[in-house]
């Protein structure tokens, strides 16, 4: 039976067609390297792309992030000299002596016209960007989903004691509209008479006032201040990840 098939190699390999065979073999392999190359070369292309354009979004992220820091910052600079103005508004006439109203364009009524509260805002842009992305063959998916999450909540906790805010100084402002001078001043934030008498003397005012800086000046503060701090962290994680290539 060997015999057999040694003779039947002889004979095809043998013979002007075993070489043709034998060339369409090699051909045949040189075509499925030439795809499996190209293939490579076409996966590798692609991984180089996806990894450039994760990077591209990761710092975007990275830099809405420093930009909300920063904003944030800027804001409790704000929120610290309105601390200090209310307080100015507080004392009684003989301390205000030698005192500077850190912002000298505030005046006591004016903190609770809707138009003028000047509420930070921040956008949910670093979340949306993060959703709309797909992080998952990254080694840093979990800190996104960290970081979006903390920026839902944080977020969410800023807007609620806003809503707080505002909705006493509505509250308020109604209650204001049985007095006479009311109607003048609202149209022309022009405090004068009954209104000065209003602002300088009577409990009510001073105990909103009092309401209004704990709200504002204080938890509103906290609310704030404990979302910049985790912004800080993340900022600072995303930027090893960046200056490492950690993708």
């Amino acid at each position: 039976r060997m015999k057999f098939f040694n003779r039947f190699r002889r004979k095809i390999f043998g013979t002007g067609f075993g070489k043709y065979l034998m060339y369409a073999i090699g051909e045949i392999v040189l075509v499925v390297i030439g795809i499996l190359l190209a293939v490579s070369i076409n996966n590798y292309y692609q991984k180089e792309s996806a990894t450039k354009k994760t990077k591209e979004v990761t710092q975007q992220i990275y830099n809405q992030m420093v930009s909300d820091s920063l904003k944030i910052t800027d804001y409790l600079v704000y929120l610290r000299k309105l601390d200090s103005t209310i307080t100015y508004f507080r004392l009684p006439r003989e301390e205000k002596l030698g005192f500077k109203k850190p912002l000298q364009k505030v005046s006591k009524l004016t903190l609770f016209i809707d138009r003028d509260n000047n509420l930070l805002e921040i956008s949910d842009l670093v979340s949306t960007q993060i959703q709309g992305f797909d992080f998952s063959s990254t080694t840093y998916s979990q800190l996104l989903y960290n970081i979006q999450t903390e920026y839902t909540i944080g977020i969410k906790n800023i807007q609620n004691q806003s809503n707080v805010v505002l909705t006493n100084n509505r509250r308020f402002n109604d209650s204001l509209k049985k007095y006479d001078w009311y109607i003048k001043w609202s149209a022309e934030t022009n405090c004068a008479n009954d209104c000065i008498n209003f602002i300088t003397k009577s409990k009510e005012f001073n105990t909103q006032l009092a309401f209004f800086q704990y709200e504002k000046t204080y938890i509103y503060k906290i609310r704030i201040e404990q979302f910049q701090s985790k912004l800080r962290k993340h900022i600072e994680s995303l930027k090893t990840i960046l200056d490492s290539s950690i993708l």
